[in-house]
């Protein structure tokens, strides 16, 4: 079976032959605790109670962080996820015996990488030189301050995987992310020119990526990033997919190059590299193939000891930085508020198993 997207469902043939495009209250499948009793896109929803839980849940749609924020400010919501301007006020809000539980991404939220099978990225000197031409610095900075109030470095996993991954410290020790970046641009603009690009004939290709701002951000800067730090032998040209579309470029390998994101099937190191970045990988868009890196996979797979396999795992990191094609611009945590009702909360994505303990006082 070949799905459009990790995240699709199966759902009963009848099903789908009776719905148009499951953008109705009447069409939403379900059996969990709530009901779907009202969908307006851009605006939110109503779920009310299917089994013995919370009465009712509102959900509002808002196109900006700061109007959420001041939703929550003015009782307006229950829960929210604080934007990164406001996380420094709110924890000195809290007192000094206050301990913030930060939710650790779990999906690779903002991916760079090329499409290895389209030229010129099928030049292992343009891809690697691309990487090095991101400013790590500038990415995290723009999460931390002004998107979600903490970030770290990254190459290909999310901050959930933080015990598996190299700490910052090891990445700054590394080309791609050491400050300044002098060295990196030098290397950058060598493999540039034995690939044949210059001023004269800069490389010139599309940027995909989709409308939502923090997406929009962080593409902005890597354009500016790449035309900036190449003086000019790299311009591309950003270019907007509606999500489902993108991922249907991607899928059929119609694309350039892609900031997006993309989550992992379970938090665990081997589920997650056999899919991304194993060759035959579902959500290896890169189309990038590496034997070597392959039997790296499969052989982390086999370790029982966890010091041993988080040792090995990190190798495939450094492994992969030095030869794979993409990049992670940096990944970051999140920090949510909840009124005094909103009991047993644990700041998480806004889904998932953690609100079946949740209670709310009235």
């Amino acid at each position: 079976m070949k799905m459009a997207a990790d995240g699709a469902m199966i759902l009963a043939r009848d099903v789908v032959e009776s719905a148009e495009n499951f953008a109705t209250v009447e069409e939403a499948v379900g059996t969990g605790p709530f009901v779907l009793t009202r969908r307006e896109q851009f605006v939110g929803g109503e779920f009310v109670r299917n089994l013995p839980y919370l009465d009712k849940i509102d959900t509002i749609f808002f196109q900006e962080d700061q109007q959420f924020w001041a939703a929550y400010r003015s009782d307006q919501l229950d829960l929210v996820r604080i934007p990164g301007p406001e996380v420094k006020g709110y924890l000195s809000q809290q007192g000094a015996n206050f301990q913030p539980s930060w939710y650790a991404e779990q999906a690779l939220t903002y991916w760079s990488s090329p499409n290895t099978t389209k030229a010129p990225f099928n030049d292992a000197r343009v891809s690697s030189a691309l990487k090095l031409l991101h400013d790590h610095e500038e990415h995290l900075a723009y999460l931390r301050d002004e998107a979600n109030g903490r970030a770290r470095n990254a190459s290909i996993f999310s901050s959930s995987f933080e015990q598996w991954d190299l700490s910052d410290e090891e990445y700054y020790d590394l080309l791609e992310w050491k400050q300044p970046k002098d060295d990196a641009v030098k290397k950058a603009l060598e493999l540039l020119s034995a690939a044949g690009y210059s001023k004269n004939n800069p490389l010139k290709f599309q940027l995909h990526t989709f409308p939502r701002p923090q997406f929009q951000a962080m593409t902005e800067l890597t354009q500016a990033q790449f035309r900036q730090l190449s003086d000019g032998v790299v311009d591309p040209e950003i270019k907007l997919n509606e999500f489902a579309d993108l991922l249907t470029l991607l899928a059929r390998g119609e694309f350039d190059y892609y900031n997006s994101g993309t989550n992992p099937v379970v938090i665990e190191p081997d589920a997650h590299l056999a899919a991304l970045y194993r060759s035959n990988g579902s959500g290896n868009y890169a189309k990038w193939s590496d034997p070597r890196l392959d039997d790296m996979i499969d052989r982390q797979a086999t370790i029982f000891d966890e010091e041993e396999r988080k040792a090995f795992i990190k190798d495939i990191v450094k492994y992969y930085i030095e030869t794979g094609p993409t990049t992670i611009m940096s990944t970051f945590y999140a920090l949510s508020a909840s009124k005094p009702t909103v009991r047993n909360f644990r700041s998480d994505s806004f889904h998932g198993p953690q609100y079946e303990t949740v209670w709310f006082d009235a």
